[in-house]
């Protein structure tokens, strides 16, 4: 299929008809009540263009934050692909941004916060690449009333460990993307453990 028209497909795609499933389910809290994240780079919902994945730049979009508690005193990042094929597979975590966050900017943290390993192992942005289909990216950002005490190189399930019991509010941001089928079989951007 030509690049063109598969995009046309995604595109017209609804993603009401999609079988995603809950989107509140969330392990350690699962609700949102009023922390914000969202994107001046792309919609709720809507595609991440191709600078921030692996077919552009791979660098993180930016961000704006509103409604953090005056009870906050750090705040966590996770972006993570849920429609992976062994589960979540995480591109992104960072911690200990200040509660005054408001901007993070584009291919950057703030000042003082932490980036953990992602499942490539790095300890860095590893932007949306999927072999297959248009999946989800969840943004999901948590203010905590504590900071957190983690090596440099934490893992996602050290730092779900770290922040159990500690999580005041939640907020959550969906970007979508997919990619030319015959680009991503053939690419080599990154050797990974198992096909996602």
């Amino acid at each position: 299929m030509k690049s063109s028209a598969f995009f046309v497909c995604l595109i017209g795609m609804a993603p009401a008809a999609w079988p995603y499933g809950d989107r509140s389910h969330d392990p350690i809290f699962g609700k949102s009540w009023g922390l914000q994240i969202y994107s001046p780079a792309f919609l709720e919902n809507g595609y991440i263009p191709d600078k921030y994945t692996c077919d552009g730049e791979n660098i993180s979009p930016p961000f704006h934050i509103k409604g953090v508690s005056s009870k906050a005193r750090s705040l966590v990042l996770i972006m993570e692909d849920p429609d992976a094929l062994v589960g979540d597979w995480v591109h992104w975590t960072v911690w200990n941004m200040e509660p005054a966050t408001r901007v993070i900017s584009e291919n950057s943290v703030p000042d003082g916060s932490v980036e953990g390993d992602t499942d490539y192992e790095l300890p860095a942005w590893a932007g949306p690449c999927p072999r297959w289909g248009v999946h989800r990216y969840m943004f999901r950002l948590y203010a905590l009333d504590i900071k957190l005490d983690l090596p440099l190189r934490a893992t996602k399930a050290q730092l779900d460990k770290a922040m159990q019991g500690h999580v005041l509010d939640r907020g959550e941001l969906v970007g979508l993307y997919g990619r030319n089928p015959e680009r991503a079989a053939s690419d080599n951007w990154i050797e990974r453990k198992v096909t996602n």
